[in-house]
């Protein structure tokens, strides 16, 4: 591996800090080089804080400030050129005088999509773009898809027993997996922007849906329904922490609920279910990911599993459990 990409790629890992934190930003990290020694880096921490190009010049010790001019700096994803929540981190680099930008891979949000790397080399810097671009894709790809496919990153999720079900019988809410997968189901809730349970779920589970066995933040939970009201004594409506619900018909189920994610910039969600939820996107192929554990414990009855005809990418061993991963 060259030294350019050695460094894209140390921007690449940076970037994964704001992982859960910055949605529905993108996940950037940033590395300011001279003479082959890093003097700077950065990401971007959360929603609304500064910038990953901002956090790296800033990161820069006084005694190296003069370098700025003869660096290189890498960042994963194109500098943005318009006023959002912070100024436009291009303006910044043409400010600091910095020569040459090393771009991951292009910007499709609208309000950037090229103009980020066009103000750049409109002020005279050398701007390379494409350096490690499948990693850095990778690493930010329910952002990319959000704007490059008009839709939210879809994670389909559901656990069964050994024999098949979801539930036990009349719906009965049966814990299924071990504790090891509970931890890895957190951390999908907490790496993800939102989760999404449907009405008859959340009456007979009710969940909290909420961030627990790891660090990180809670995401959106979301309810979709039709226009029946929901008993207000869910543990959801009573622990201080937002809950959106989404009214639909059987008619436009997955439709509805699409468009008003898109509406609220939601560009990750996890569908937990219930069976009626789960089949409507399966049906409409409306997934990205599917994660499906199976425990080794039957419950000789109840509401069965979706059912799926397609082979898994990948299956791993968690805990006592199964996890089979479904991509597209």
């Amino acid at each position: 591996m060259e030294n350019r990409e050695l460094y894209m790629q140390r921007a690449i890992d940076l970037s994964q800090k704001g992982k859960g934190m910055v949605a529905p930003n993108p996940m950037v990290g940033a590395v300011i080089v001279c003479n082959d020694t890093i003097i700077g880096e950065g990401y971007h921490p959360a929603l609304g804080q500064q910038h990953a190009e901002v956090m790296a010049l800033e990161s820069v010790p006084e005694q190296d400030r003069h370098l700025i001019p003869n660096a290189t700096m890498y960042v994963t994803l194109e500098p943005c050129s318009h006023f959002g929540r912070t100024p436009p981190c291009a303006d910044r680099l043409i400010k600091e005088e910095i020569q040459h930008v090393v771009v991951g891979t292009l910007d499709p949000n609208p309000l950037v999509s090229g103009k980020g790397v066009a103000r750049l080399r409109a002020a005279g810097v050398l701007v390379e773009v494409g350096c490690l671009e499948d990693k850095v894709i990778a690493a930010n790809q329910e952002f990319l898809h959000f704007h490059r496919e008009g839709l939210p990153f879809i994670r389909l999720k559901w656990a069964e027993s050994s024999d098949g079900f979801i539930a036990g019988p009349g719906r009965t809410p049966v814990h299924i997996t071990c504790h090891d997968s509970d931890i890895y189901v957190h951390q999908m809730r907490a790496d993800n922007q939102a989760i999404l349970i449907g009405a008859a779920t959340a009456i007979s589970d009710d969940p909290l849906l909420t961030v627990r066995h790891v660090k990180g933040r809670d995401p959106v939970r979301i309810i979709a329904g039709d226009e029946r009201p929901l008993p207000k004594d869910l543990r959801m409506f009573n622990d201080g922490g937002p809950v959106i619900t989404l009214k639909t018909s059987s008619l436009d189920y997955t439709d509805a609920i699409i468009t008003r994610l898109k509406e609220l910039q939601i560009i990750s969600v996890v569908v937990e279910g219930g069976l009626y939820t789960l089949t409507q996107f399966i049906k409409a192929g409306l997934w990205n990911e599917i994660y499906r554990f199976t425990a080794d414990m039957p419950l000789n009855g109840g509401i069965p599993a979706p059912r799926l005809s397609f082979v898994p990418a990948a299956t791993h061993k968690i805990g006592s459990d199964r996890l089979d991963i479904y991509r597209k």
